[in-house]
């Protein structure tokens, strides 16, 4: 997937034509992710031709938000942290064997 770090303001840009028309909470926003174009699963690193394109379907997924309590004890908690390019954002890439696989299984990679 994509990780959308920013959504420009130019008025004009396909994404600020899309979100004056789209219904409340379904906006493209920064740190959504760009999962899929035209029905072709995307990975990072390439967008595809998603440039060149004059008209695309694009699947987007926004990330959860919750809190969790664990008790760690010695035990690590099997965490990939990654961050983006500019430094902004930190993002779980990986879980691993550890505390929050074993005691948050609905942490997930994203």
């Amino acid at each position: 997937a994509l990780y959308i770090e920013s959504v420009a303001a130019c008025a004009n840009s396909a994404v600020a034509r899309y979100n004056a028309c789209a219904a409340e909470g379904l906006e493209i926003r920064a740190g959504d992710y760009i999962t899929h174009v035209d029905g072709a699963a995307i990975c990072a690193g390439g967008a595809g031709g998603l440039d060149s394109k004059t008209r695309v379907v694009v699947g987007l997924v926004r990330p959860a938000q919750y809190s969790i309590q664990l008790a760690r004890g010695d035990q690590p908690l099997g965490l990939e942290i990654t961050y983006t390019a500019v430094g902004t954002t930190a993002y779980i890439a990986g879980v691993h064997n550890g505390v929050v696989k074993e005691q948050a299984p609905q942490v997930r990679p994203g």
